[in-house]
């Protein structure tokens, strides 16, 4: 990472940067899965002391001319982060002061809950039909546009150390899985805009503010609003902090329980039928992170380990199904609907 490039754009796009020296900066890199960011920070009294640089993600996996018309959007209407400088290849963004990630466990604390779900009603709430083709939902486009990139990635590896890992990836790239997922989708249910990349890295608590701010929009399109809430309880059981191979830790005993999903969508300001909705989008969420990470992987990569990480959520994706369908069937469904919201 360049930081005298990157404080030269400061200079030029940040007036109060105009004077700011390489001397008195530190550039730290952040964790990313798609993007690589990284904040840039002078000592000197000046506002914003902090900029972020975001360098965008492989175009192949993401829509770079559509990320950038939302993020435009969602900036002017204050959702999300100020925009000093966008280039073809990376972004200068306001850096939230005074914000913070959240602790895995924060996520299941009843505050932070009520805080998260109504942020994601808000976020919902935005109507960006005009630059966004609504009619094309996001979790079906992306799923099969990974798919497809996946299929010819992986062939380059048939051959590789890990065999036995790529026959198996290929396979659960088979049209039968996508037949499932495709099943599996809470269909009729409300379509929203959404941000579709809800992972525990992407909420920010301003503490001062009692507020949380949802950033990185790369996936964000119309689909099923029990989607986000989805995404992030899946999202908890990995810490993505972890510096060993595979550079992710899986923590199963942080999955969320029925009440929790429950409580997220009590505080959404819903019942019974939005709860079916996010138990279905669950068990989509792995399908849908499994193709996206075999669509990125690469052999001798020194980041997370994405076919692990891909086969990790296959599997999960096929026992969530089996589970889901056993208790449609048992009645046991039913029973933790009414126990969960017999006063609702």
């Amino acid at each position: 990472m360049d930081i005298d490039y990157i404080i030269s754009l400061c200079q030029q796009t940040v007036p109060s940067w105009s004077n700011v020296q390489k001397e008195s900066c530190s550039l730290k890199r952040l964790v990313g899965n798609s993007n690589t960011v990284c904040v840039v920070e002078t000592s000197l009294d000046v506002h914003p002391r902090r900029i972020i640089y975001r360098i965008f993600g492989n175009g192949e996996t993401l829509n770079l001319q559509q990320t950038s018309t939302i993020f435009k959007r969602l900036s002017e209407t204050g959702i999300a982060p100020k925009i000093y400088l966008e280039l073809e290849h990376a972004r200068l963004e306001e850096f939230i002061d005074g914000s913070r990630n959240l602790q895995r466990e924060e996520f299941y604390q009843p505050h932070i809950i009520q805080l998260i779900s109504q942020k994601l009603r808000e976020f919902h709430a935005q109507d960006l039909c005009d630059i966004v083709n609504n009619e094309d939902l996001v979790h079906m486009s992306l799923a099969r546009k990974w798919r497809d990139l996946s299929i010819i990635n992986l062939q380059k590896y048939r051959n590789s150390e890990r065999e036995e890992d790529i026959k198996e990836a290929i396979e659960s790239l088979d049209e039968k899985y996508l037949d499932m997922y495709r099943n599996i989708q809470p269909i009729g249910s409300p379509e929203v805009f959404a941000h579709m990349d809800t992972s525990t890295l992407n909420f920010l608590y301003v503490e001062d503010a009692d507020a949380i701010v949802i950033i990185d929009y790369d996936y964000s399109g119309y689909s099923y609003r029990g989607y986000d809430i989805a995404l992030l309880l899946e999202d908890v059981v990995y810490d993505y902090n972890y510096s060993e191979w595979p550079y992710y830790l899986y923590n199963r005993d942080m999955e969320a329980s029925d009440e929790i999903i429950a409580q997220y969508v009590k505080a959404y300001g819903e019942g019974p039928e939005m709860f079916i909705e996010v138990k279905k989008c669950m068990i989509c969420t792995h399908y849908f992170w499994a193709v996206w990470a075999f669509s990125l992987y690469y052999e001798n990569s020194p980041t997370m380990d994405m076919l692990k990480y891909g086969l990790s959520r296959f599997h999960d994706f096929l026992s969530r199904y089996s589970e889901f369908n056993e208790d449609l069937s048992s009645g046991a469904l039913q029973l933790t609907i009414d126990k969960l919201f017999s006063q609702v």
